[in-house]
């Protein structure tokens, strides 16, 4: 293993961070590649004069960043990077010929200049100016907080008002609701395969997340009922409609099989619904179900435009004062002027226009994959503007993604979104919706293809 003492001497801090970090800078520099096994505790130990505790809880550490993974009865594995957050940053485009397939967001349309004109003309006017220079209170002003609850009504999720909180995103939605709900050292359950930022914000805010199985329909609601008797878990987090990365999306019995559940056992349910416009909302909210017992976290950023950070919390009204006083507190709320054009922009129709817009550049997006990629491996949905793939036999995840990054062509490996100890399946998220022009997409997916014809390479082996 690359690491040695004079590594450690270097690096600040206690023992065990000090090594989790030089086992990070070790990955960073490719001095460990994806998938070599890491020493045994004690032989690591014994070879740094460290203790064999200080080297556990310094692996310990690194998997929780995304560096290595721990397999019971197997030992440690370094992880490729890109489970690293780091790793999900867009590319440099100063120039350079790197096609991206890790960014979950949505397609450019013709629709993007009328909703930039519209912003133009707000400016344009004395309330813009107005909203520029001044701060909204905690939940949001009432006139936005009406037009949200408006909106959600629209997707099927009863709100009022009274009930709704605007955020500056999804993530801050779910910060917010977590920082309110929750204590340090509480038990927050998670999809197996869930949004990696999850991850950061039970870090921040000392939660541990439990994985609760899943399958193709979503979390199990067996496996929900099972996690709550044996954590004790008051809160969890749950995506019905176009699951990230699986794109699954529940049938209506799954629904209300999960909120049964919820209902028996005092659990809250944080329903993570940002790629509800994209659906059509054909199928119930689990909001609609058990409004008492969800808070509805949504978004404009993931269906319509990355840069409308506007995300629209929906709760039970006991739990608002709560939600509202920490909102104030971490001044966590939304732009006055972005929930300006969200009102306006739902008043006009543009709204739902370019979540239809959204919508066909999904379903001529997946025929692109589909015709490119082998079908039978290919998961999407319709509305879905990202897509899971399997890969062939003897592939990881990790080992696809450093091949790929070789050709200037980054991808999301499934890595990245487990919260298990288990291996990762062997599986890409594909993000379909990011590039720009449709050209640049098919040239991503034809090297994707193409390097998927060739066998995996040999995983090394440290000793």
């Amino acid at each position: 293993m690359t690491i040695d003492p004079a590594d450690l001497a270097r690096l600040p801090g206690p023992r065990y961070r000090a090594l989790a970090e030089a086992i990070a800078a070790a990955v960073r520099g490719g001095r460990l590649e994806a998938g070599a096994r890491l020493p045994t505790q004690r032989a690591l130990a014994h070879r740094l004069g460290v203790t064999v505790g200080t080297v556990g809880r310094a692996y310990e550490l690194a998997e929780r960043q995304g560096w290595i993974r721990c397999e019971v009865g197997r030992g440690s594995f370094v992880q490729a990077p890109e489970r690293s957050l780091a790793r999900l940053l867009p590319a440099n485009s100063d120039g350079d010929n790197t096609l991206d397939l890790r960014i979950n967001g949505p397609s450019p349309t013709a629709l993007d200049e009328a909703l930039a004109e519209s912003l133009r003309a707000l400016m344009a006017e004395p309330i813009g100016r107005v909203m520029l220079r001044r701060y909204a209170p905690g939940a949001g002003l009432p006139a936005h907080r009406a037009a949200a609850a408006a909106w959600l009504r629209d997707l099927g999720v009863p709100a009022e008002p009274g009930r709704v909180l605007l955020t500056g995103g999804a993530q801050a939605g779910l910060h917010l609701a977590l920082a309110a709900l929750a204590r340090p050292g509480d038990t927050l359950l998670v999809e197996e395969l869930a949004y990696p930022g999850l991850r950061d914000l039970a870090e921040i805010l000392h939660l541990r997340p439990e994985p609760v199985a899943i399958d193709a329909d979503g979390m199990r609601a067996d496996a929900l009922a099972d996690a709550v008797a044996t954590s004790g878990a008051r809160l969890a987090v749950v995506v019905p409609d176009l699951h990230n990365p699986t794109t699954a999306t529940m049938p209506t019995a799954r629904r209300e099989a999960l909120v049964e559940v919820a209902e028996r056992t005092g659990l809250l349910l944080i329903e993570d619904s940002v790629y509800r416009p994209l659906t059509g909302a054909t199928l119930p909210a689990l909001a609609a179900l058990a409004p008492a017992r969800t808070i509805h976290v949504a978004s404009l950023s993931k269906a319509i435009l990355p840069g409308l950070r506007i995300g629209v919390l929906a709760a039970p009204p006991g739990l608002v004062p709560a939600l509202t006083q920490v909102a104030h507190a971490t001044r966590i709320g939304e732009s006055p002027l972005l929930a300006e054009l969200l009102a306006r922009w739902l008043a006009s129709g543009q709204l739902h226009a370019a979540a239809a817009a959204q919508r066909a550049c999904a379903d001529e997006r997946q025929a692109r994959a589909r015709a490119r990629l082998p079908d039978q491996a290919l998961r999407t949905a319709p509305g879905a503007l990202h897509a899971w793939l399997e890969l062939p036999a003897g592939w990881t995840g990790a080992e696809a993604a450093r091949r790929l990054e070789a050709q200037a062509l980054l991808v999301a490996p499934a890595d990245l979104f487990s919260f298990t100890r288990q291996p990762a399946p062997a599986a890409l998220r594909l993000a379909l919706g990011w590039p720009r022009e449709l050209a640049e997409l098919d040239r991503a997916l034809d090297i994707l293809a193409g390097t998927l014809t060739d066998g995996p390479a040999q995983r090394a082996v440290v000793v």
